[in-house]
């Protein structure tokens, strides 16, 4: 089943009859999970549909076993021909959050990063890329931060709200430490909530300017 969905969404070329074998995406993302399905239900996530693994440990080692499924996909992704891959956290593994959660503390819009630990955030980022680049799976691009205008500060799934200020740093790190091991990958910026966020300062809307708009 999974071979013929993999047919469905990449392939390109036609049948027999000029009838397309697949969808032919050129971009497959992969998604970074913050290690709530290892939590169950301690996570406070109450969909296991929503939870997700990670490949850190809490030590620090790495298990590159999880993600079975998605690791599947972008092989198969890459063996169709899909020209670029990108990689994307909602948020910072479990045991490198504030809160011990895949999720933000209600009304706290920052970085949900413990004290002193945003470099140990980005070095994984960077672990992960480093990794798959040995594999023969190189990640074109690398999006640090999804949707940060958005508080993510309840238990429907992971994710984690971000300053204009923090996502600078963090890709600071992140820039730096994708060229000290020589890696290729490229860090996407500014992927927003909503094109105004991106875009603008939302205060000339009427609406709450709280250093999270005006990204460009």
């Amino acid at each position: 089943k999974r071979e013929r969905i993999a047919d469905l969404l990449f392939r390109r070329e036609t049948d027999g009859d000029g009838n397309p074998r697949g969808i032919g995406l050129s971009i497959w993302r992969f998604y970074l999970s913050a290690g709530t399905a290892e939590q169950g239900g301690e996570s406070g996530i109450g969909n296991p549909w929503r939870r997700g693994e990670c490949f850190q440990n809490g030590d620090g080692t790495y298990d590159w076993t999880k993600l079975a499924g998605q690791q599947w996909f972008l092989r198969a992704a890459r063996d169709r021909g899909v020209e670029r891959l990108l990689a994307f956290p909602n948020a910072p593994p479990v045991h490198l959050s504030k809160n011990g959660k895949g999720y933000a503390n209600r009304g706290d819009i920052h970085l949900n990063v413990k004290p002193g630990c945003l470099d140990d955030y980005a070095n994984y980022l960077v672990d992960i890329m480093e990794h798959f680049e040995k594999e023969g799976l190189p990640f074109d691009y690398l999006s640090p931060v999804n949707e940060p205008q958005w508080n993510w500060d309840g238990p429907g799934q992971e994710g984690t709200p971000a300053l204009n200020e923090e996502i600078y740093a963090l890709v600071r790190y992140l820039s730096h430490g994708l060229s000290n091991r020589g890696l290729k990958t490229r860090i996407v910026i500014g992927e927003a909530g909503s094109i105004g966020h991106a875009a603008i300062t939302m205060a000339s809307l009427g609406m709450a300017s709280d250093g999270r708009d005006d990204q460009a």
